[in-house]
């Protein structure tokens, strides 16, 4: 019990070093770091398409020669997907802005959609309609922000995420701080007994 125990504590002191040390990256350096993921999903990319390619040639050589639909068709899925990974590679800055982009465009076609929704209660005679249609301009906007500034949005997330994982590891440092501080006033009180009933003895 007493070696899992301290296994416990170890792995949440270094638990905690190791997300206090990637959110402070993340929170200071989070431009850096989105590049750093966006090379790392073009590396992979490049990876899974080479392994693709190597599994169709292997398996052509193991079949034997004559046309095999198979061998061909995994032969271009894999160069397509080597390439993909090249254009990512190449294009770091246009991906790592690609998710807000979409994002963004889904909340402008939602935002002007109900636009248009509240301009329809302000025709049928709805006295509240405007409130429909600021909340319906306030997406549009944010639609138009996750957009054109989708690398600041990325970023932005990037070190909220920072923030949450140093906030977890100064957590497993605290509390792992307490546990070793407390196991080591139980460790002090048991000498003192094992002192006191070597002296009764």
């Amino acid at each position: 019990m007493e070696k899992l125990w301290k296994k416990l504590k170890a792995s949440g002191l270094m638990s905690g070093v190791i997300c206090a040390a990637v959110g402070l990256l993340m929170l200071f350096w989070a431009g850096m770091t989105a590049a750093f993921l966006v090379t790392v999903f073009g590396i992979v990319l490049i990876l899974i398409g080479a392994g693709v390619v190597f599994a169709s040639y292997h398996g052509n050589r193991i079949t034997g020669p004559g046309f095999d639909f198979s061998f061909y068709t995994g032969i271009a899925i894999g160069a397509v997907i080597v390439l993909f990974g090249i254009w990512v590679l190449t294009h770091n800055a246009y991906y790592q802005g690609l998710i807000p982009r979409l994002f963004g465009i889904m909340m402008l076609v939602s935002g002007l959609s109900n636009l248009l929704r509240a301009f329809s209660l302000k025709g049928i005679g709805d006295g509240n309609w405007y409130i429909s249609a600021i909340v319906a301009a306030v997406t549009v906007v944010i639609g138009i922000i996750f957009i054109s500034r989708a690398q600041a949005v990325t970023q932005t997330a990037i070190r909220i995420l920072g923030a949450c994982l140093v906030y977890n590891g100064a957590t497993n440092l605290l509390v792992s701080g307490r546990v070793s501080h407390y196991e080591k006033m139980a460790g002090r009180e048991k000498e003192i007994i094992d002192v006191e009933s070597h002296e009764v003895k």
